[in-house]
């Protein structure tokens, strides 16, 4: 998934410690959200198709859910501590 150039990692600040607005982190977290149940609702139906094909799809989105997890946690700290 790319980036946009204007966003930063959900654990760093905007500008010289600025935080971002909350608006923003719940903006953030609603989109990772959506990604992880899309990705979930994939893996499923990859895993029932059972095709050596599929494999690397697989762990891609194996890994893209994890990632995506991992982000949503740091997100959700924020929000906690905004």
């Amino acid at each position: 998934m790319a980036v946009p150039a204007s966003s930063t990692p959900a654990d760093g600040p905007t500008q010289a410690g600025e935080k971002r607005p909350i608006r923003e982190l719940v903006q953030q977290r609603s989109m990772l959200l959506i990604l992880i149940a899309a990705c979930s609702t994939a893996r499923t139906a990859f895993e029932a198709a059972d095709n050596a094909v599929d494999k690397e799809l697989l762990h891609d989105l194996v890994t893209m859910i994890d990632r995506s997890e991992q982000e949503l946690e740091k997100i959700n700290n924020q929000i906690a501590t905004a």
